[in-house]
């Protein structure tokens, strides 16, 4: 119990100071007022109403803005890990029904996630409150929404996946091959800055965007209804509704692999604890 309070201690403090500090650096207001949807568009790399572009000064000021991301995975990244190196003496000698331990397992994590994510929207909202006046709109609200929603199925699948990858290899490793991946999607959005220069046609660069996972959580590359308004400025044409789809099948494709792997992984000849075989 006190493991568990500490740990949600953890996710709410990096919530809190993760977002003030997000909103302080990355929540541009014009004036002394700001429209909530513009706001969440910023939260996802818009620079004040332009959206995020492809030149590397942009795309490294969007790796600062996921930073928050970052390090919500290396908090979480070893809670199934860690408990899964007990459970696979303790328990699994016992109760050999490890879908069961794992998907009861899957439950809290979710919830860190969760809980992370609604507290990070609540501090940069929160602290961008004394700078300017909100501007509230029923189409703001619902973006908001669509932030939290997308974000938390990005987080989960990352940190659900360093979990797993750490059962195997070590949280260590399993942690850089996570970070790598995710810098290497995020750094390869240079080449659509390159193919713009190159006046490559619009539908090839949209092609192209949708086989990159970062480039759905940009929100100020998506259109569409029912945010035909609040995302009017958008650069390129993704669906919010197709991406929360696609990151839904990510999660749901590592939750099964990860069934797959903890049913069969053995630890007790192995000293994962201190990444060894």
């Amino acid at each position: 119990m006190v493991v568990v309070w500490y740990k949600k201690s953890m996710v709410i403090l990096l919530g809190i100071i993760s977002g003030i500090l997000v909103s302080l650096a990355f929540i541009r207001p014009y004036q002394d007022e700001i429209p909530l949807a513009e706001l969440v568009l910023q939260l996802s790399g818009a620079r004040g109403t332009f959206a995020l572009g492809c030149s590397l000064t942009e795309l490294v000021r969007f790796m600062l803005c996921m930073v928050p991301n970052v390090l919500i995975v290396m908090v979480l990244g070893n809670q199934l890990y860690r408990h899964f190196c007990t459970a696979s003496i303790y328990v699994f000698s016992r109760c050999p029904n490890r879908l069961a331990w794992y998907r009861n397992s899957l439950v809290p994590l979710f919830a860190h996630v969760l809980l992370f994510k609604v507290v990070f929207v609540a501090g940069a909202v929160l602290a961008a409150m004394p700078r300017c006046r909100i501007m509230v709109s029923r189409g703001g609200v619902l973006l908001l929404g669509a932030h939290v929603l997308i974000y938390l199925l990005w987080i989960f699948g990352w940190v659900l996946l360093t979990n797993l990858l750490a059962i195997g290899l070590g949280s260590s490793r399993a942690f850089l091959i996570v970070m790598t991946v995710q810098a290497l999607c995020t750094a390869s959005l240079a080449i659509i800055g390159v193919l713009e220069k190159k006046q490559m046609s619009q539908n090839v660069i949209e092609r192209l965007l949708w086989f990159n996972p970062v480039a759905h959580t940009v929100f100020s590359w998506h259109q569409g209804a029912p945010f035909t308004k609040e995302l009017a400025e958008s650069r390129y044409a993704l669906n919010l509704g197709f991406s929360a789809v696609l990151l839904l099948l990510f999660d749901t494709a590592i939750v099964v692999l990860g069934g797959i792997f903890v049913k069969n992984r053995d630890l007790l000849s192995e000293n994962r604890e201190t990444e060894e075989g």
